[in-house]
């Protein structure tokens, strides 16, 4: 599957990873929480903010095409073929991230509420000391969960940022916003399953074709079942 758009796909996660040292605090959760101690609306907060307002209309688009994770986990796959689990530890990451917006919302009320906006709060410390110890944790999380369980363990079981994505594609379909998602004509498809083997999610994308049903909260829209489907019954749009 070397599709002119997977190439592209590709292409842009992977450099997305390259830069993750220069946006990893933009990114970050722990950073989130230190604004919170000091009532400042950080650029991390304001950028999973933009990625809850983007999912109304993208969905989880972003974990797709832009996030960093997504680009080491691409080349994880050069260790490992295997594809984790769209199982259970999927509600982890809802937990974690329960636990932790709950936290922030009770320093920022604790702090008096917001004080400041401040995009570059803490980025000065982003390539030392603390900033790196940061960096190769997350990435050597990444690692550890996709060689043990398979690419793309950590967007199933612990990512910080999917709930928000999720939360908002779910608010999309209850007001009925139009949006980008996954459709599919079951009367094309010849059963081959090449969707589901293809999709980095683990999603059984062929029987949720075959039951109608297309949505589901971990797809990332990296339309890999669209383009490697031989019938043409899949597409994002």
């Amino acid at each position: 599957m070397n599709t002119k758009r997977q190439i592209v796909q590709r292409r842009i996660i992977i450099i997305s990873f390259w830069l993750f040292p220069l946006t990893i605090y933009h990114l970050s959760p722990y950073i989130a929480v230190l604004s919170g101690l000091e009532g400042v609306f950080a650029g991390c907060l304001i950028v999973f903010a933009a990625q809850l307002a983007a999912s109304l209309f993208l969905g989880r688009a972003f974990c797709g095409w832009l996030c960093p994770v997504a680009g080491l986990t691409e080349m994880c796959g050069l260790m490992t073929t295997k594809t984790a689990k769209n199982g259970r530890a999927r509600f982890l990451k809802y937990v974690i991230w329960g636990v932790w917006m709950g936290s922030i919302i009770l320093l920022f009320a604790r702090a008096g509420g917001i004080h400041a906006v401040d995009p570059m709060y803490h980025t000065e410390s982003l390539l030392h000391g603390f900033g790196r110890a940061i960096y190769f944790g997350v990435t050597g999380i990444v690692i550890v969960l996709s060689l043990v369980f398979g690419k793309r363990a950590f967007c199933h079981s612990i990512c910080w940022m999917a709930p928000f994505m999720v939360l908002g594609t779910k608010l999309s379909r209850a007001l009925r916003i139009p949006s980008l998602r996954l459709r599919g004509d079951s009367a094309r498809c010849n059963g081959c399953g090449a969707c589901t083997k293809t999709c980095p999610m683990g999603i059984d994308v062929q029987g949720k074709l075959a039951d109608g049903r297309m949505d589901d909260p971990e797809c990332v829209l990296c339309a890999r079942c669209a383009d490697v489907c031989p019938k043409k019954a899949l597409a994002v749009m």
